[in-house]
């Protein structure tokens, strides 16, 4: 069961429309270990095998779960793709999560 969802349309560079949907599962303790968790993450249909992502506590597995999908729809959006709302609005990824670029600065 999905802890949070994310629901868009994702336009590919080639303008190839499809319904995409972001799910973020509830943390797990992973084994015995107590600082070993875990958090699911779907991104469908864009990546249909990502494994669970691992942390320290369940927040950070969360934190590292929504990140990694923030990331991936970045990735998506720079090499030409699109994810808008259903009234056509472009996502604004930065209103999740800002995404640090690489040599900005802090």
């Amino acid at each position: 069961m999905a802890l949070a969802t994310f629901e868009c349309t994702a336009i590919e560079k080639d303008g190839r429309r499809f319904p995409l949907k972001v799910s973020i599962g509830r943390p797990y303790q992973r084994g015995s270990d107590p600082e070993m968790w875990a958090c699911p993450v779907h991104i469908d249909p864009l990546y249909t095998h990502l494994a669970d992502i691992a942390g320290a506590d369940s927040f950070q597995a969360l934190c590292l779960a929504s990140r990694m999908a923030l990331e991936l729809l970045d990735g998506f959006i720079k090499r030409g793709g699109q994810l808008v709302h259903q009234g056509g609005e472009p996502v604004s990824l930065d209103s999740y999560i800002p995404i640090p670029t690489k040599g900005a600065n802090s």
